[in-house]
């Protein structure tokens, strides 16, 4: 498991129970539940022992839950409302449709081959396979760009489903002490994720027309 998705698996799920017990806090009902619980003197150490494997599993289960309902919700967003400057199909890849020209033409492939709403196979082509090689630099700066917006956008559904699951599942009363401070950072959250994909897709057109400009690799040696 690469980096971005161990911290994805580990920052969804917790910010998803951290606001649950903070919503169960602002609940004076709930919260005389968590004191009894906390001041009871029927733990012993199996329990104890017990308990955190079980909330370990629930972090792991639930960051893969979380992580397979964002993609596929965002697949599915792409397939029937996609952002109005491309036709793409995938949240991953999403360039104005010339660009999809201009990839095909880098890798000498027929124009009938592909459409403008299938970007993902050549734009991930052009990043893994030039870009990474060519442009290692920028390739990094994708890849850190591209993280922040997979944390970014994993973290706003665990959020979202804390109060889903919160206030239906458990009748967590939806008090301000809660949904307030929760949702002030889900809109910074929110903010910091649009931005980062749009730095990203920004930056990946940028470089198909760069290369497409400059068609020599930067790292080949001059011709005589």
């Amino acid at each position: 498991m690469d980096e971005d998705r161990r911290i994805r698996f580990l920052i969804a799920p917790t910010l998803f129970l951290g606001s649950l017990l903070w919503g169960a806090w602002a609940d004076l009902g709930w919260r005389s539940t968590i004191k009894n619980f906390l001041t009871s003197n029927n733990h012993d150490l199996n329990n104890v022992i017990g308990l955190v494997a079980a909330g370990g599993l629930v972090v792991f289960v639930a960051g893969y839950v979380i992580g397979t309902i964002t993609h596929s919700l965002l697949r599915l967003l792409f397939l029937i409302g996609r952002p109005s400057w491309t036709q793409t199909r995938s949240h991953e890849v999403a360039l104005r449709d010339d660009r999809l020209s201009s990839i095909l033409a880098i890798f000498k492939v027929e124009k009938t081959w592909y459409q403008p709403e299938d970007q993902l196979y050549p734009g991930v082509a052009f990043d893994f396979g030039i870009l990474a090689k060519e442009y290692e630099g920028v390739h990094r700066w994708l890849v850190r760009r591209w993280n922040a917006f997979s944390i970014g956008i994993t973290s706003i559904a665990g959020l979202i489903l804390s109060f889903v699951i919160g206030y239906c599942a458990l009748h967590i009363c939806f008090e301000v002490a809660w949904w307030a401070p929760v949702g002030i950072f889900l809109a910074a959250v929110v903010v910091t994720t649009v931005f980062a994909w749009r730095d990203a897709m920004g930056m990946l057109d940028f470089m198909v027309a760069v290369k497409d400009a400059n068609p020599g690799s930067p790292t080949a040696p001059p011709s005589h």
